[in-house]
């Protein structure tokens, strides 16, 4: 018996190191990363220091020199840099609209060979609005070490902000 233990104990620590190690799945980290960019997004009647805490978890998402670019006729947006998604995020989140904000379907167009950059599309809309207007946005993200951030967002017609 002791022999047993002398050898699953060190077996099973190899393979929970192993398991704790090993490089996460891009796919399903980039899936789980957009639902809490979304619900971070979401105005669901919270209150003011939950929406602030929502506008970090927004700008954390960036890298510091992200893009974002949508063409949308008189209500582009261009905004420059993890400050600018801050305050952009931050007008949107004190509207206290009551806004649920949706990204799918996720569709991964492209995941670089070394496993450091990806292209994601998706398509956002306002759950419950009376007139849904969908926005295809194709996201751009970049891994530094196991975070995955995004570098730029583009997108054309539809998108409306508030503020």
């Amino acid at each position: 018996m002791n022999k047993l233990c002398l050898i699953a104990i060190p077996g099973i620590a190899v393979f929970c190191l192993f398991w704790f190690l090993r490089e996460p799945d891009p796919v399903r980290h980039l899936e789980a990363e957009l639902e809490r960019l979304a619900r971070n997004l979401s105005d669901e009647g919270e209150g003011m220091i939950a929406r602030l805490a929502d506008v970090q978890e927004i700008a954390a998402r960036f890298s510091t020199n992200a893009v974002i670019e949508v063409a949308g006729g008189s209500r582009s947006v261009s905004l420059r840099g993890r400050g600018g998604i801050r305050q952009a995020a931050g007008r949107l989140r004190s509207s206290g609209t009551g806004v649920s904000v949706v990204l799918e379907p996720l569709h991964i167009e492209r995941i670089a060979e070394d496993r450091m950059k990806a292209r994601v599309s998706v398509t956002v809309w306002e759950e419950g609005s009376p007139e849904r207007k969908d926005q295809p946005l194709l996201l751009e993200w970049r891994r530094t070490g196991r975070r995955w951030l995004i570098e730029r967002v583009t997108g054309s017609a539809g998108l409306e902000s508030g503020g």
